[in-house]
């Protein structure tokens, strides 16, 4: 079994489990609150909170074990899709810096990797590129080294959250939009025939849990769902899943099935999912631990 993290800019979430062809098995569960400013946009502004809510969870039993895993999140860190012919290994790092060639200027030095996404319908290899500042990920791993943590694997969450939802029977050949809402961010991801296709970031600027906040959200919808009209595929999203909604947010579903038709709910916890212990105080749900989630999957 293996216990992957997550740090948000408004808690510390770690999950313990595995994720395999059957499904997902969810052996322990935990969060952390940080105060505000302990991290802004992936960025480790005071490391005091974060070391003590790591502590919290090491004294909880949530931590143990030797594969400990971090998901991480931020605007800097650079993804592209790409679809190519098949390719060795070598050939897909090469072509991974090489997407990046234009917007690594002016950032410091680099690290680089990529996923193997489904094939395309005609056998062409889909990538998911990617590229993160090697002081940005050497902050993560001072801080929990700070922590006495050794970590195993540190993970992109759009990455993880890609190949979660790619085993997830329910939406096999599904199109549907993905909101992930975390602190006041919010990011918006396209998925057709099952397959991962794009998504943007924004930064919400109305307050979470009012109905300017909600409105933001309706309007990436709209925005996704005019994109996708635009581009003839000859797809259009039906549903709209969210993670990381409050609960005086959970009307926007509401709001967005009556303005767009669409139906709209929380990306929900279904048979996939085994959860061996369950606090009866707060249910597992895979919509409030998705970052964290995801991160379980095969490295």
């Amino acid at each position: 079994m293996s216990t992957s993290i997550y740090l948000s800019s408004q808690d510390v979430t770690a999950v313990s489990g595995s994720i395999g062809k059957r499904g997902v098995e969810i052996t322990g569960y935990a969060t952390a609150p940080l105060p505000e400013g302990a991290m802004i946009n992936g960025v480790i502004t005071d490391e005091r909170p974060l070391l003590s809510a790591l502590a919290d969870l090491t004294k909880q039993g949530r931590l143990g074990g030797k594969d400990l895993r971090l998901v991480i999140d931020s605007s800097s860190i650079l993804t592209r899709v790409e679809t190519v012919p098949k390719l060795g290994r070598a050939q897909l790092l090469a072509l991974t810096r090489n997407t990046f060639a234009d917007s690594a200027t002016g950032r410091e030095d680099l690290l680089y990797d990529y996923a193997q996404l489904p094939d395309t319908a005609d056998g062409r290899q889909q990538v998911l590129c990617s590229a993160v500042e090697r002081q940005l990920v050497g902050s993560y791993v001072s801080l929990f080294g700070a922590a006495g943590l050794a970590l195993s694997a540190i993970g992109i969450a759009l990455d993880g959250v890609i190949q979660l939802l790619d085993i997830l029977p329910q939406l096999h050949q599904k199109h549907y939009i993905l909101c992930m809402v975390d602190g006041n961010v919010l990011i918006t991801a396209l998925f057709l025939a099952g397959s991962y296709r794009m998504s943007n970031r924004q930064r919400l600027l109305g307050a979470r849990g009012t109905a300017a906040c909600r409105a933001e959200m309706a309007q990436s919808v709209s925005s996704m769902v005019q994109f996708t009209s635009a581009q003839k595929t000859g797809f259009s999203p039906d549903t709209v899943y969210f993670s990381g909604l409050r609960p005086e947010e959970q009307t926007v579903c509401g709001e967005i099935n009556a303005a767009l038709s669409l139906r709209a709910e929380p990306l929900p916890t279904t048979q996939a999912f085994s959860v061996q212990k369950t606090d009866p105080r707060k249910p597992y749900a895979v919509s409030d631990y998705l970052f964290a989630t995801s991160g379980l999957g095969e490295k």
